[in-house]
């Protein structure tokens, strides 16, 4: 190598060396802030949240679980009715804890599941809502308690009973095939594939077709009838969910004691 190549290879590594010292001398100060954030005002944020969880935790079992049907009834409407003024639909399936959350924090389904994982959570492990917080840190936030949940026997049961009313609503699917509901032909489209016929109901007590979906995928599919099966299941549960709700949160903290003592 000549001695021009040479120093223009030495002078290209200085170079390199420079600009990566600036690269991570920069990257360094974002870091550095990053901790000065994590210690001030994300601490104080998290502090607050989990201090809007334990009163959540506290008025959910002050005006739901530790109260008569008629109560749980009220409470309930209540929240549905000023959770609808404010334009947040909710659905009958919904448990009254994860509406109650959607109440107070106005947030989005899966932050609401989180949240409502939390609690259900502390109360399986005996932690009162008064102590909520301190459990959350020492667990590892609201992550690590999402990871202590486990499916209670209800949901089981109630996944179990969602899958028959799918298995049972295919084989109607299939049985009317041959017999159908109706039969509709309509102008300017084509009756090509598999499709999505979307109705409102009309003041003669029938539908008015709005909308036609062609083209439906195996997964879209399998979630309509999914969802029918679910409407099925509600149906059929309707009656007893509210007081279902209250029994089984209360009597979370004595299945987790029993395991306790039979690993004990």
């Amino acid at each position: 190598m000549s001695k021009s190549n040479a120093a223009k290879v030495l002078i290209n590594e200085v170079n390199f060396e420079a600009e990566t010292s600036i690269v991570l001398n920069r990257l360094n100060q974002l870091s550095d802030e990053r901790s000065d954030w994590e210690g001030s005002v994300y601490r104080s944020a998290t502090e607050t949240l989990y201090g809007l969880l334990s009163k959540t935790y506290a008025a959910y079992e002050d005006h739901f679980v530790n109260t008569d049907d008629s109560l749980r009834k009220a409470f309930r409407a209540a929240l549905i009715q000023k959770l609808a003024s404010d334009g947040i639909r909710t659905q009958k399936t919904s448990t009254t804890l994860g509406i109650l959350i959607r109440y107070v924090f106005k947030s989005d389904r899966k932050r609401v599941m989180r949240y409502r994982y939390v609690i259900e959570a502390a109360k399986s492990h005996a932690v009162s809502s008064l102590d909520l917080p301190k459990w959350l840190d020492q667990v590892g936030g609201i992550d690590g308690a999402c990871k202590l949940i486990t499916l209670s026997e209800e949901t089981q049961a109630k996944r179990q009973r969602i899958a028959h009313e799918v298995s049972a609503l295919t084989q109607e699917i299939e049985d009317r095939r041959s017999a159908p509901l109706a039969r509709v032909t309509l102008n300017g489209i084509k009756s090509d594939s598999r499709s999505v016929l979307i109705a409102e109901p009309n003041d003669q007590g029938g539908f008015d077709i709005i909308c036609v979906v062609p083209q439906l995928t195996d997964s879209v599919y399998d979630a309509l009838v999914k969802s029918a099966a679910k409407q099925v299941t509600l149906a059929k549960d309707e009656a007893a969910i509210l007081s279902q709700e209250a029994v089984n949160f209360a009597g979370t903290v004595a299945v987790n004691e029993k395991q306790a003592l039979v690993a004990a």
